[in-house]
């Protein structure tokens, strides 16, 4: 594989788990303040909130990590993108209903009702997603470490 395309896949590669472990570790260290951003979207029940608040930053956090390890690319990246159209579909319901929300997309914030934005970054993160499990399908990651 070339340099250049071999950097860009790496370059890519780091993004992606950097933005997910920064945004797994928000909020797991602010577990309340996620819970609450979790029923701001008015989908889930109380019970299924605990548990999303609870496990799912945890999640993002394994597939992030999975990014690191060349065996795991392709299913972490699989599970990335997963998550990014859940996300989005999730904002998208809050915002067709005229909710004011946070986000809770990175732990604790103070920004609402920033729609527009927060489609956008998820779309260049399903696209980075994407991407990078594309690459690592056809080039077979790890394959220049043997």
């Amino acid at each position: 594989m070339d340099r250049v395309r071999w950097m860009g896949r790496e370059v890519a590669r780091f993004l992606l788990a950097g933005v997910f472990l920064w945004a797994g570790g928000g909020k797991v260290l602010h577990p309340g303040f996620f819970y609450g951003d979790i029923l701001s979207y008015q989908i889930l029940p109380e019970a299924w909130a605990v548990v999303v608040a609870w496990y799912l930053p945890w999640l993002e956090i394994v597939l992030a990590v999975a990014l690191f390890v060349p065996r795991w690319v392709g299913a972490a990246s699989a599970g990335l993108c997963g998550l990014m159209v859940v996300f989005a579909m999730g904002l998208l319901s809050a915002w067709w209903r005229g909710l004011d929300i946070s986000c809770g997309c990175f732990g604790v914030s103070s920004l609402h009702n920033q729609y527009g934005w927060w489609l956008l970054r998820d779309g260049v993160l399903l696209g980075l997603g994407i991407c990078v499990g594309w690459a690592g399908w056809v080039s077979g990651w790890g394959e220049e470490l043997r």
